[in-house]
């Protein structure tokens, strides 16, 4: 029925009252199974033109960071809708930025995960799609390796995969996975990527904590520490730089010096809790082009 109500209206051009007459339903059911066409993916609209919706403020917000380029993206309170509105965000800067035998590095975040649902028949390149990280456990969260696979799938490029956890359970286990031929070469491929997509954690989010792998009481001398935010598993304090901590030993990951040696750093990340760590990730240069909301982007411009 909603391939029907969309057939009508976006190929027939039919208006609302018409399908409502010719299906026996209320005009207002129309209205609502259009939206649902949309909210499912069975219809998807393009447009096109360069101008974005909040261009202004994209043009302040470059301009005080520093930055290659921005995309602003509308704020909500609702953390879900936040999120696919970021992920939408992405899928367009993606759409512009990713061209033919490109190597792609891709972050382990929800937020660029949530990219893969707002893109659709994509036009095919010959590209690379490889994590820049493990993969955490467990059966919730973004993994690395699954969204590189999903993107590479979306562009009709070729996705590579580091058959390793983001944290192994000790150093010395660490070490034996890195001396693995398929996980140094696949990683030593990510650092040579001209583009990197990422996603930016805080010391209290972020895929360490979340798993527990980081206790609230291993918390506490990183906050003297002064950390703000990670990217891939590897922190950095109020002015973007790296910060050692034992925990390193155990990271399957780009380090922070590597990710800053890729030319093109994208990173899709929002809302209140975002901002220390994007100011501190922007100060230190970690990402060229960002991709964030309204209110956030507003705040950075100025406080940054």
């Amino acid at each position: 029925m909603l391939s029907r109500v969309a057939r009508l209206y976006y190929e027939h051009d039919l208006t609302h009252a018409q399908i409502a007459e010719i299906l026996g339903v209320s005009r207002v059911k129309v209205t609502r199974m259009l939206a649902e066409a949309r909210r499912r993916g069975i219809v998807e609209i393009r447009i096109k033109g360069d101008t974005h919706a909040f261009a202004e403020l994209e043009s302040r917000l470059a301009t005080k960071l520093g930055l290659q380029d921005a995309w602003v993206v509308p704020t909500s309170p609702d953390p879900v809708r936040l999120q696919r509105s970021l992920g939408a965000g992405g899928a367009h800067c993606l759409r512009a930025m990713v061209v033919p035998r490109m190597t792609v590095g891709v972050n382990q975040s929800r937020t660029v995960a949530a990219i893969v649902p707002a893109l659709g028949s994509e036009k095919a390149v010959d590209a690379h799609f490889v994590p820049v990280s493990g993969s955490r456990g467990g059966a919730h969260g973004a993994k690395a390796h699954e969204t590189s696979e999903a993107l590479a799938r979306a562009f009709g490029g070729r996705a590579h995969h580091v058959p390793a956890p983001v944290l192994a359970s000790t150093a010395e286990a660490a070490s034996v996975l890195w001396a693995e031929s398929e996980i140094a070469d696949t990683l030593a491929l990510a650092a040579r990527a001209d583009l990197l997509v990422m996603g930016i954690g805080t010391l209290e989010d972020n895929h360490l904590t979340r798993t527990g792998a980081i206790t609230d009481e291993e918390l506490e001398p990183l906050r003297r520490k002064s950390i703000v935010g990670d990217v891939s598993s590897r922190f950095f304090d109020a002015l973007g730089r790296p910060v050692s901590l034992p925990i390193d030993q155990r990271v399957i990951a780009l380090t922070l010096e590597q990710h800053l040696a890729i030319p093109v750093r994208i990173a899709v990340a929002g809302g209140a809790t975002k901002r220390e760590a994007l100011k501190a990730a922007g100060a230190g240069k970690l990402f060229n082009i960002l991709v964030t909301d309204v209110e956030t982007a507003d705040w950075l411009a100025e406080e940054a």
